[in-house]
C-alpha cells in the first residue's frame, strides 16, 4: 500500500450460484484471496466469482453491490515507524480512525495532537519504545478521540522537566492504557471527562502533585503499580466512577498527602489494594448525602497511614465543611498490616510467603481477570491476594548468581501457541525446567553448548516458568501460552 494515497481495501466478495436469490457475503481481506476470476473496479480493490458460468450478464449488478461495501467498510490497517512514517507526528496525520500505529525501539519526542480519531499506538513487546515529553510539555494531548496505549514507555531521563512534563492530556476523550511504564515525569496522565481505563502498567518517580487526574466519567484501574518518590497524592478522582482493584501504592510521606482522593458520583467499588506511605489512605470528597454512600470499600490493606480513611462533606458545597474519620462501607475484610514485599528498597513489590494480603481479596470483579502484573494467574489460591502481585511459589523464587552479562537474551515468541525459543549471550551448559504455577516440574531438559534453543510448552494453555539452572546461578522467566 502507498501510503498518502489510500485505496479501499474490499473484503473478498462471494455470488451464490442461485439467480432467484443472489446474496452479497463479506468474508475476509482481498490479501487472503487468491488470484482467480477476478473483475478489477475502482479503487484497486478485486472481487471474486465463485463461479466462472456466472460471470456473463452478471457484472453490472454484483460490481454495483461491491463498490457500494468497498465505500461502507474499511479494513484496519497499520502505520510503522519509521518504515511508513518517520517520526510520530507524521504516523499520526497519516493513520485513518481504526488503525494501529506500531512505533518501533526509540526515543519519540514528539508532540502529539489528536481529535476526533480512534487509533491504537503499540510499541515493542520487549520494550524500548520511549515517549519523552520534554520541552514540549505533553506527548499526547487528545480531544473527541478514542486512543489505546500499549507497551509504551514514557520517561523524563531524570531531567527534571518543570510542569506540565505530562505523558497523556485527555478532554472528553475514551483512554485505554495497557502494559505501559511512567518514568520520572511531573503529571503523568491528566484527564477531563471520559472514559478511562488502565491497566497492567508501572508509575514510578512522579514528581508532580498526582499520578493520575480524572475529572468525570467511567473509570476501571486495576494490576497497577504506583512507588519511587510520591511524596504527594498518588491518584484524585473527581466526579467519576467505577470500579479500582488490585493496585499497590507505595508513598513516601506517611504523615501527609493522600494515597487515594475520590469524589464518586454514583456507586464506586474499592477493593484489593495496598495503600501504604501516605497520611491518609483513602480520602473521600462529597457534596451530598448521596455522594457520601456511593463508595465501597472491602478488602484493602492500608497501612504506614496516620489514618487509613479519612472524608470532608459539604452539603450542597455550601458552608460549614464537616470532615472526620471515615467508617469503611461496607468495610469487610480490610486489613493493616505490613505487605511484605520482597525488596521494596530494589522496586520488587511482589509478596513473600506469610504476607498478610495472601489469598485476602475477594473475587468481586466486574469481568474475568485472568492475570496479575507480572503475569502470573490472578487466582492461584482459594481468593484472590490483595495487591498489584498475586503471589505464587515460583515468582517467590529469587533469579541467583546471575549479571547482566550472562542473563538470557531474549525469549520469544511472547505469548506463544506452542513452543518458544531461548536466545543466551553465550554458549549455555545446563538444566531447562519447565514449571507450572504451582511450582511443579513438568519437563526437564539438558542444554549443551547451545546459543538457542527451542523449547516445547504442554498442551494446556496458561502460564508457565522456564527456570535455567548451571554452575552460575538460577534464573526463572516467564512463559504465556494461549490457544
Amino acid at each position: 500500500m502507498v501510503y498518502g494515497q489510500r485505496p479501499f481495501i474490499l473484503t473478498e466478495c462471494k455470488l451464490t450460484k442461485n439467480m432467484k436469490n443472489l446474496s452479497l457475503e463479506i468474508n475476509r481481506s482481498i490479501n487472503d484471496v487468491k488470484r482467480e476470476y477476478y473483475v478489477w473496479i475502482k479503487y484497486n480493490t478485486h472481487i471474486k466469482l465463485q463461479n466462472r458460468t456466472l460471470m456473463k450478464g452478471l457484472i453490472l449488478l454484483p460490481i454495483t453491490l461491491c463498490v457500494f461495501f468497498c465505500f461502507c467498510t474499511k479494513a484496519q490497517s497499520v502505520v510503522k515507524i519509521p518504515q511508513d512514517a518517520t517520526t510520530l507526528s507524521a504516523a499520526v496525520q497519516l493513520a485513518q480512525s481504526g488503525d494501529t500505529i506500531l512505533l518501533a525501539q526509540g526515543i519519540y519526542t514528539d508532540s502529539v495532537h489528536i481529535s476526533s480519531k480512534s487509533l491504537i499506538f503499540k510499541g515493542d513487546p520487549n520494550g524500548g519504545s520511549v515517549l519523552s515529553p520534554g520541552a514540549n510539555e505533553k506527548s499526547f494531548v487528545l480531544h473527541g478521540a478514542n486512543i489505546e496505549f500499549i507497551f509504551l514507555e514514557f520517561d523524563d531521563f531524570q531531567q527534571n522537566t518543570p510542569r506540565p512534563n505530562i505523558a497523556i492530556s485527555s478532554n472528553y476523550s475514551n483512554v485505554k492504557i495497557d502494559q505501559c511504564r511512567f518514568n520520572n515525569l511531573y503529571s503523568p496522565v491528566s484527564l477531563y471527562w471520559g472514559n478511562f481505563e488502565i491497566s497492567n502498567s508501572i508509575f514510578s518517580g512522579t514528581r508532580g502533585s498526582g499520578v493520575i487526574h480524572q475529572n468525570g466519567g467511567t473509570f476501571l484501574m486495576y494490576n497497577n503499580l504506583i512507588y519511587g518518590g510520591i511524596d504527594k497524592t498518588g491518584i484524585v478522582i473527581n466526579r467519576a466512577h467505577g470500579e479500582f482493584f488490585n493496585n499497590t501504592l507505595v508513598g513516601s510521606s506517611p504523615t501527609q498527602f493522600r494515597g487515594l482522593i475520590i469524589n464518586s458520583d454514583s456507586i464506586s467499588h474499592i477493593y484489593n489494594n495496598i495503600i501504604n506511605g501516605f497520611g491518609i489512605g483513602i480520602h473521600l470528597n462529597a457534596s451530598d448525602s448521596i455522594e457520601f454512600a456511593a463508595l465501597r470499600i472491602y478488602n484493602n490493606n492500608i497501612y504506614s497511614v496516620i489514618t487509613p480513611y479519612w472524608y470532608e462533606y459539604n452539603e450542597n458545597l455550601s458552608l460549614p465543611i464537616y470532615s472526620g474519620f471515615l467508617n469503611p462501607n461496607p468495610g469487610t475484610g480490610e486489613i493493616s498490616s505490613p505487605a511484605n514485599f520482597i525488596d521494596s528498597t530494589g522496586g520488587d513489590f511482589k509478596i513473600q510467603p506469610g504476607s498478610p494480603c495472601i489469598d485476602a481479596g475477594i473475587n468481586a470483579y466486574p469481568f474475568s481477570v485472568g492475570f496479575d502484573l507480572g503475569g502470573s494467574n490472578r487466582i492461584i489460591g482459594t481468593n484472590p491476594d490483595i495487591g498489584a502481585y498475586e503471589y505464587s511459589v515460583v515468582t517467590a523464587i529469587e533469579n541467583r548468581g546471575y549479571t547482566e552479562e550472562n542473563k538470557v537474551i531474549k525469549i520469544y515468541p511472547q505469548p506463544t501457541r506452542d513452543h518458544v525459543w531461548i536466545s543466551f549471550k553465550d554458549s549455555y551448559f545446563g538444566t531447562l525446567e519447565v514449571l507450572d504455577i504451582s511450582g511443579k516440574v513438568l519437563r526437564r531438559k539438558l542444554i549443551n553448548d547451545a546459543v538457542m534453543f527451542k523449547v516445547d510448552l504442554p498442551e494446556q494453555s496458561g502460564l508457565y516458568f522456564l527456570r535455567m539452572i548451571n554452575k552460575d546461578g538460577i534464573e526463572i522467566r516467564q512463559v504465556l501460552k494461549q490457544d
